[in-house]
C-alpha cells in the first residue's frame, strides 16, 4: 500500500532518513508518494536512503532544493511553486510525467534514464523545465 509522506524539515539534518524531517515523525520507504510543502523549516532536503523506488513527487512550496542519492521514480513529479530544484538522478519504473504549475523555472540537476518508459515534460502559468542532465535510454 503506498503512504504519503509530507516533509516538515524540522530535523537536525536535512535527511530523508531523518524522522523528525517528515509529519508524524515518519521517513519515507520505498514506494511512498513525497510531499514538499509550503512553510516548512527547511527546503532543503538531502535524499540519503540508497536503492529507493518512490511514487509521485509533489513539491507544493518554492525553492526547494532535493539533492542526493538516486531513485527509480514510480509515478511523476509535479511541481508548484517557483525556483525549484531536483539534483537527484532518476530512473523511471514507469512512463512518467513532469509538469511544472508554477510561474518560475523548475530544474532538473540530475540524469534520467528513461529505462523503456515515455516522459512527457510540461509547463503552464508561464514557468519553464529544465533538463540539465543527461536523459538516456529509450523511451
Amino acid at each position: 500500500m503506498l503512504a504519503t509522506v509530507v516533509w516538515n524539515g524540522e530535523g537536525n539534518t536535512t535527511n530523508w532518513s531523518e524522522h523528525a524531517n517528515w509529519v508524524g515523525n515518519v521517513a519515507p520507504v520505498t514506494n511512498d508518494n513525497l510531499v514538499f510543502p509550503t512553510g516548512v523549516a527547511s527546503v532543503t532536503s538531502v535524499n540519503d536512503l540508497t536503492g529507493q523506488t518512490f511514487g509521485s513527487i509533489l513539491i507544493a512550496g518554492a525553492n526547494y532544493d532535493l539533492s542526493g542519492e538516486p531513485i527509480i521514480l514510480d509515478g511523476s513529479i509535479t511541481v508548484e511553486g517557483d525556483g525549484n530544484s531536483i539534483g537527484i538522478d532518476l530512473t523511471l519504473a514507469v512512463a512518467a510525467g513532469i509538469a511544472n504549475n508554477g510561474g518560475g523555472t523548475f530544474s532538473i540537476d540530475g540524469a534520467i534514464a528513461l529505462n523503456g518508459h515515455g516522459l512527457s515534460v510540461s509547463n503552464s502559468a508561464g514557468g519553464a523545465v529544465e533538463l540539465n542532465d543527461t536523459l538516456s535510454g529509450v523511451g
